[in-house]
């Protein structure tokens, strides 16, 4: 199998205050805003990140970010 395309779901208990910590974070905008309470960055071709409203899941890891200039 060889993977082209990698999406990762973040869920927050405050969708507009997550959504402005991830354009803080990546200094702009969602790329997408299928609705309200969800957005989308395409932070290199074919990586997602969504943030979306929603209860976070207990004991899910971290998601790290590298590689940011």
């Amino acid at each position: 199998m060889r993977v082209r395309e990698v999406t990762v779901q973040m869920r927050v208990s405050d969708a507009a205050r997550g959504q402005a910590r991830y354009e803080t974070l990546l200094e702009r905008r969602p790329d997408f805003v299928p609705h309200e309470g969800f957005c989308e960055w395409e932070l290199a071709p074919g990586v997602w990140l969504q943030v979306g409203q929603g209860i976070p899941a207990r004991d899910s890891g971290p998601v790290r970010l590298g590689g940011i200039a």
